[in-house]
C-alpha cells in the first residue's frame, strides 16, 4: 500500500460511484442478468472500501491489500470485508465461466452486502 494525500473529498466521490455501481446492480437483477448483478454489487463494493481508503491517504495496489486494510483499521467492518473477498471470488468465477449458475439469493446476497457496506461507510466519512 502506498501513502497518498487524504482527501474526504475523495473519499465522498469514491461513495458516489460506489452508489451508481449498486444502481447498475439493481438494474441488471430486474433485467434478469444475475451475472452482471454480481459483479456490479462487487465494484460497488470496492469502490466504498476505496472511499475509506482515499479519505485516509492510503491508495492500495490491489484489492486483497484493501481487505486487509479495512480488516485491520475498521473493526466494525470485518465481516463485511469477507463478503467483500467472498464476492471477489464469486466474480472471477462469473467472469471465467459464463455459464457459471447464479441463484436469486446469491444476486440478493451481493446487492445486500453493498448496500450495507455503503450505509455504514458513508456514516465513517462523515464523522
Amino acid at each position: 500500500m502506498e501513502k497518498v494525500e487524504p482527501s474526504a473529498e475523495a473519499g465522498m466521490r469514491a461513495l458516489k460511484v460506489a452508489k451508481g455501481w449498486l444502481k447498475g446492480a439493481k438494474d441488471s437483477s430486474i433485467l434478469g442478468y444475475k451475472g452482471l448483478a454480481v459483479v456490479a454489487s462487487f465494484t460497488s463494493m470496492l469502490h466504498a472500501a476505496r472511499a475509506l481508503l482515499l479519505r485516509d491517504g492510503v491508495k492500495e495496489k490491489a484489492d486483497r491489500d484493501m481487505i486487509e486494510y479495512l480488516k485491520r483499521r475498521y473493526p466494525e467492518l470485518r465481516e463485511h470485508a469477507a463478503s467483500l473477498d467472498q464476492y471477489g471470488r464469486l466474480t472471477l468465477a462469473i467472469q471465467r465461466d459464463p455459464d457459471a449458475s447464479i441463484g436469486r439469493s446469491e444476486v440478493k446476497g451481493a446487492m445486500n452486502s453493498a448496500a450495507e457496506l455503503i450505509k455504514l461507510v458513508e456514516k465513517l466519512l462523515l464523522k
